[in-house]
């Protein structure tokens, strides 16, 4: 029923490239850089008390968006040069393996970013009195804004790291090419 919008092959496809080359398991470098790097960050800013303004959330929902469609706009890119670089990575499992990579990255940080838009229009709520409890006196309030903010920041420091790979990634494979 929910086939076509399953996202869980994207997740699972990324977290594949995150492994050294011929192991089964996750890089401990990896896992380091895109998981307990972004939940120390997420941490530390929830621990910090710091708090997204209407504005700042404008903004970086704006960030995303534009983000979205240049990640898009490549992941269309490197679909339509997909035969170029069969053809000129035969014989090459390396750069082979690069360009599925590469495809399974700029999904996942779509998806990241649809995601990330998503917790920041929940963050959004608080601002726009969607809901008639007090956000100070109310623990589950407090709760529900701490657990948000938490995945938000988790989510944009993941983005960040994830769209640094993907950049160095597509200069790999242009700098190969040309």
């Amino acid at each position: 029923m929910l086939t076509k919008i399953n996202v869980f092959g994207i997740v699972k496809e990324h977290l594949k490239t995150l492994r050294k080359y011929g192991k089964k398991r996750m890089s401990i470098s990896d896992a380091f850089t895109f998981i307990i790097i972004p939940l120390v960050c997420a941490s530390y800013l929830l621990y910090k008390n710091l708090s997204l303004t209407e504005g700042t959330i404008n903004t970086i929902i704006a960030a995303l968006s534009i983000f979205a469609g240049f990640l898009f706009n490549l992941l269309a890119i490197v679909f339509g040069l997909m035969d170029k670089i069969k053809i000129n990575a035969e014989g090459d499992e390396l750069k082979e393996k690069l360009v599925k990579e590469v495809h399974s990255n700029i999904s996942y940080n779509i998806l990241l970013s649809v995601l990330t838009i998503l917790m920041l229009f929940l963050c959004l709520y608080k601002f726009k009195g969607q809901f008639d409890i007090d956000f100070k006196e109310s623990s589950f309030s407090l709760k529900y804004a701490s657990v948000v903010n938490f995945a938000t920041y988790f989510l944009l420091v993941n983005f960040l790291f994830t769209l640094l790979m993907v950049i160095k990634r597509v200069h790999i494979l242009m700098k190969k090419e040309f």
